[in-house]
């Protein structure tokens, strides 16, 4: 029996019109290239587009930095394919093209299901109670469609204008959220240093103690000091001195 940190945690299911992007990328999800389970691939999207804002003040510096960079690399490296498919200037012809012949049939995801404790399980929670209150529906789907849907439409051959518009999109959306990832760890590094800055001990007041106390006049140097003229008098101003002393 799993205990109550190891409890499944799970996205709702989510259908969309099959001819619509979205509808696109999910049964894109169901049918990629890879083989890989469609569930696999959507959290691959949720998680890189929304893992830094799930642990933020969750996780140590150090564990935010190492996902930061995880996701900077799956999101960096999605512009970069995502880019390459524009430069492509692809000539397609496809019944795609035309979506208004298309039946409103429906596609739906597959249940995406974590262990509450892993990271992708915080991931999901996050999305379930999102400060923006939006439906996690919404949310997932943002992830999903900004990471996939370029390859989606391409996948099914919809006209090139189609792609380049989608693709200004995605770029948009993952451009800014790097951004956010590099704010939100640039931002915790700040805090952790002011902190640490704050608990460490104050000795300024004590150098500046021992700087007051070495600056203190000396009462046998000066009186050394005191003794030492007499050492340039010739002897018969010597002599004076002795006379008038006594």
């Amino acid at each position: 029996m799993k205990t109550s940190t190891q409890l499944d945690i799970e996205l709702p299911r989510i259908k969309r019109v099959k001819k619509s992007w979205t509808g696109k990328v999910i049964q894109y999800l169901m049918e990629h290239p890879s083989g890989s389970p469609s569930c696999e691939l959507a959290i691959e999207a949720i998680a890189g587009y929304w893992l830094i804002e799930a642990l933020e003040n969750k996780v140590s510096h150090q564990q935010l930095v190492i996902a930061g960079r995880n996701a900077s690399e799956k999101l960096g490296g999605k512009l970069t394919t995502i880019r390459k498919i524009v430069e492509q200037q692809l000539t397609v012809n496809s019944s795609y093209t035309d979506i208004k012949n298309e039946l409103n049939l429906y596609v739906e995801l597959s249940r995406v299901k974590r262990a509450k404790d892993s990271w992708e399980g915080q991931v999901i929670q996050y999305l379930l109670q999102h400060p923006s209150n939006k439906p996690v529906t919404e949310l997932v789907i943002e992830a999903i469609t900004s990471y996939w849907l370029v390859e989606a439409l391409l996948e099914h051959n919809v006209a090139y204008s189609e792609i380049v518009k989608a693709s200004r999109m995605a770029i948009e959306k993952l451009g800014a959220k790097l951004t956010t990832i590099d704010k939100i760890v640039g931002t915790q590094k700040e805090l952790t240093t002011t902190w640490m800055t704050n608990t460490q001990p104050d000795t300024s007041n004590k150098i500046v103690s021992s700087v007051e106390i070495d600056s203190e006049p000396n009462d046998e140097l000066n009186d050394s000091d005191d003794e030492d003229w007499s050492d340039f008098l010739d002897d018969e101003t010597r002599l004076l001195a002795n006379i008038l002393g006594s």
